[in-house]
């Protein structure tokens, strides 16, 4: 375009010149004929070598145009073909990171579900614990209970004792008193013989048979006495070896809970320990995602980098090539469409599983939960409901990329540039929902 401003430029000149030369003969012809016919001839030669010179620079000039044109089309023909190589790649990536991603996310919908059904055996061991912790409770309880009664039988034993040690000391006192009356009856026999003689004698004799009468009572008196205290301490013994069964056969169950409870803790520590496995393997999933993203944003970059260069080659080219690159931008546009279709329609169905998931936890969240357990339950629900928000702005992003691309569909100029921008939003968007699932 410059060159042919240049000679633009000179042809403009040369007619000026032109002009003026005429000027110049007509002066001549109002002067004389002589003269004016060697001038006239003079001017001839000089029309005839600027008509020459004129027809070269014309013929150099369009042989430059040919040269610069078929330049630009080759040049185009080739910004054309990379376009063509991109796009093709381009899809054959998105095709295979797709893929990867459903791979990926079947993968994470496996093992979510597999953590899901571990946490709810482990809801159901935890609920067994509190079955058994309540039970503990119950026998600690008749153990105490149990043990009050141990107590109190060992204050019977002791007051046993004391009446064993009583009941030898009345025995001794029965024994004595029977030597006594031995030694009294012997006695009245004595006295009874000598009854008839002596009148003296016989007093005597009454009163030692009323010390006799008395020293017989007394005896009867501690023989009952005796009899009792028998009664009562057999009567302990039957209730002190019932009770020693009962706190041996308690203590038998006492030893099986607690072994129950050991094995069920070494289950809940190493559901513990496989649910810290799972949550590093959705850890490691979502940073394969960002990678994954960040490729895909580069791609994208280079795919506008080939577009700026196309714009470029479209502003030399002429009508039918803009109206060519309107058709690429369209296609293009189409597909990025269709792609961000079903990108919405995934995360919407990702959604809903979402929430069938939390509408069925929040069924027995609360009421099977120990409070040792508490901790990692509360972290599993933050980490959810973070992921939910972050799927609810994805479909937000992706709902008002979907508004642009209806109000750019008339404007296929400038709707590679704005599907660029939402997409490498997305990105963004889905790197800080990773991002937030990392830190929580």
């Amino acid at each position: 375009m410059g060159l042919m401003d240049n000679w633009k430029s000179k042809l403009d000149s040369l007619a000026s010149d032109h002009q003026k030369s005429l000027e110049d003969l007509k002066a001549t012809l109002n002067s004389g004929p002589g003269a004016q016919q060697k001038e006239i001839g003079e001017l001839k030669a000089v029309m005839e070598g600027i008509k020459m010179e004129h027809q070269l620079e014309l013929g150099n000039l369009r042989a430059k145009h040919d040269i610069e044109t078929a330049m630009h089309v080759k040049e185009k023909e080739g910004l054309r073909q990379k376009l063509q190589e991109a796009q093709e790649e381009l899809a054959g990536l998105q095709q295979h990171w797709r893929a990867q991603l459903e791979v990926q996310a079947s993968q994470l919908r496996l093992e979510l579900q597999e953590a899901q059904d571990q946490r709810r055996d482990s809801e159901l061991r935890v609920h067994e614990l509190e079955k058994l912790d309540a039970e503990y409770r119950g026998q600690a309880q008749a153990i105490e209970f149990l043990k009050e009664q141990i107590s109190l039988a060992e204050k019977k034993m002791l007051d046993y004792e004391l009446l064993q040690r009583s009941e030898a000391q009345s025995k001794q006192e029965a024994e004595r008193l029977r030597e006594k009356l031995l030694v009294a009856e012997n006695r009245l026999q004595a006295v009874e013989s000598l009854c008839s003689s002596q009148h003296t004698n016989m007093i005597e004799s009454n009163d030692i048979s009323g010390e006799k009468i008395r020293m017989k009572e007394t005896v009867e008196g501690l023989q009952d006495k005796l009899n009792k205290r028998d009664k009562e301490v057999t009567a302990l013994t039957s209730q002190t070896d019932m009770l020693r069964a009962q706190v041996s056969a308690l203590e038998s169950k006492c030893k099986s809970g607690e072994k129950k409870v050991e094995a069920l803790q070494k289950e809940k520590r190493r559901l513990e320990s496989e649910l810290e496995a799972v949550s590093r393997k959705t850890h490691d999933a979502s940073g394969q995602l960002v990678v994954i993203s960040q490729e895909l944003l580069r791609k994208e970059r280079s795919l506008n980098e080939l577009r700026v260069l196309l714009l470029e080659a479209n502003r030399h080219s002429p009508g039918p090539e803009r109206d060519l690159s309107r058709e690429v931008h369209k296609a293009e546009w189409r597909i990025k469409e269709q792609k961000l279709k079903d990108d919405i329609r995934g995360l919407r169905e990702k959604l809903t599983g979402l929430d069938k998931e939390k509408a069925l936890s929040e069924q027995r969240r609360y009421s099977l939960i120990d409070p040792s357990s508490a901790p990692e339950l509360l972290r599993l629900q933050h980490q959810l409901m973070s992921t939910e928000d972050a799927l609810r702005d994805a479909l937000d992003q992706a709902q008002q990329v979907e508004k642009l691309m209806e109000a750019m569909r008339g404007c296929p100029d400038k709707s590679p540039a704005i599907g660029n921008s939402g997409s490498a939003n997305g990105i963004h968007q889905q790197d800080k929902a990773h991002k937030q699932e990392d830190k929580h």
